[in-house]
């Protein structure tokens, strides 16, 4: 599964644990809420391993995602 899967699973959880906690289901929520600390370390798991390198050093720039030329 890709990081982009991951945090779209992500997104998916945290809108059915939206929904569950709306409609005071408690055992579903406290369940959700158990299984949360799992999917934190899987995301965090899933972001370190990913295999991006950038193409730019930090002292060249300080955002990666913007086309922004350090102050020197």
């Amino acid at each position: 599964m890709s990081l982009k899967n991951a945090i779209g699973f992500s997104f998916i959880f945290l809108a059915v644990y939206s929904i569950v906690i709306i409609s005071s289901f408690t055992q579903g929520a406290l369940f959700l809420l158990g299984l949360s600390p799992v999917l934190v370390i899987w995301l965090v798991f899933k972001t370190l391993k990913e295999p991006y390198s950038p193409t730019h050093t930090f002292e060249e720039r300080f955002y990666e995602d913007y086309d922004y030329n350090r102050n020197q």
